[in-house]
């Protein structure tokens, strides 16, 4: 889970809210798809799965369309930003 839940209102403002929230996965390699809950001890995650035709909504088809012009964009940036670093200052030698 993300720190996103630290936007409601109903998630107290401790140290431990702010913390990530940690469990066992409920069956071997996923979340499945019943409801669970985790105690933080001073107030309870509840995961409820969404219905399985919504469970991919978050996924643009757009976005997989340019993925990899956005792969290709990301790695230019990397490139120029960690070239640089490489790179000996002419006043150092």
């Amino acid at each position: 889970m993300t720190r996103t839940i630290q936007q409601f209102a109903a998630i107290p403002r401790t140290v431990q809210a702010a913390l990530p929230v940690m469990g066992r996965l409920p069956v071997p390699g996923g979340l499945g798809t019943a409801q669970f809950g985790i105690d933080r001890t001073d107030h309870f995650v509840l995961y409820v799965p969404l219905p399985a035709q919504y469970r991919n909504a978050w996924q643009s088809p757009v976005l997989a369309q340019r993925a990899d012009e956005y792969r290709e964009a990301g790695a230019n940036l990397a490139a120029n930003v960690l070239t640089p670093c490489g790179e000996k200052d002419s006043t150092t030698g």
